[in-house]
């Protein structure tokens, strides 16, 4: 279980759209 607080954090100290944006992209691909 992953702590809210410290993930948010380290979401601050750099950019999870970067990984996000591929992995979306790859569902919204899975699902259509």
């Amino acid at each position: 279980m992953l702590d809210a607080h410290s993930l948010v954090m380290k979401w601050q100290r750099w950019p999870p759209h970067l990984l996000l944006i591929p992995i979306a992209l790859q569902l919204l691909q899975q699902l259509s």
